[in-house]
């Protein structure tokens, strides 16, 4: 769905233009490309569907069996919708919902931050990084899950997406450093100041890429 908005920003002349990554014939602007404009309507349309209706109908269908789910009195309503709340405590029964909107955020909604250059810039990955911090914290806190593997697996699945998230600030800003000219600057390398010229974009791509590797191992 998102792939509606993914657009890439490109100098032009003084400004900027933006094309969608998909298809880099069409340009991101509904006011100069017809074709663009057609996809946004398409993409506002499939996210009321599956972005604000079905985490709603979960949250709806969870308030609505609580009591039984609460009393263990398991309806038949509740059962068909076992998958929902089986995992947590009776007490944190809305957790899936919370867990569903913050992948949508991560994975979806960031991409509406800055649709023009948000690709090249770090605003995404820094709010992605706060969002994670958030909700480590929240499921240290809570500790929603009935079984201790579900949990240390949560655990550190969110603890390698935030050192994935990290590691990506380090990757942009090292990028930026080596597009820089410092042989005709003043300028010391944010690299070089705060992190050190051992850890450069490169080994900051493959951290990211094993780090990865890691949570398709924690996944499988």
């Amino acid at each position: 769905i998102f792939d509606a908005i993914k657009c890439r920003a490109f100098d032009d002349f003084g400004g900027s233009v933006s094309y969608l990554l998909v298809n880099m014939k069409i340009k991101c602007d509904r006011t100069e490309d017809g074709a663009y404009r057609n996809i946004l309507a398409l993409f506002w349309v499939l996210f009321t569907v599956w972005i604000v209706l079905i985490p709603s109908s979960f949250f709806a269908l969870l308030t609505y069996i609580h009591p039984s789910v609460q009393s263990k009195s398991i309806t038949s309503l509740a059962e068909s919708c076992r998958f929902l709340w089986q995992d947590y405590d009776s007490s944190m029964i809305y957790w899936d919902v919370i867990d569903t909107l913050r992948k949508i955020f991560l994975t979806g909604l960031i991409m509406l931050i800055d649709k023009q250059k948000g690709s090249n810039k770090m605003l995404r990955l820094i709010i992605a990084s706060i969002v994670s911090v958030l909700y480590l914290c929240i499921l240290l806190a809570f500790h929603p899950y009935k079984r201790r593997d579900d949990y240390n697996i949560a655990f550190l699945s969110n603890f390698l997406l935030i050192c994935c998230f990290s590691l990506g600030i380090i990757l942009k800003t090292c990028e930026e450093d080596d597009n820089f000219d410092y042989d005709n600057s003043k300028r010391i390398s944010f690299c070089s100041r705060f992190i050190g010229d051992y850890f450069d974009s490169y080994r900051a791509s493959l951290m990211v890429v094993l780090l990865t590797f890691s949570m398709l191992i924690l996944i499988i």
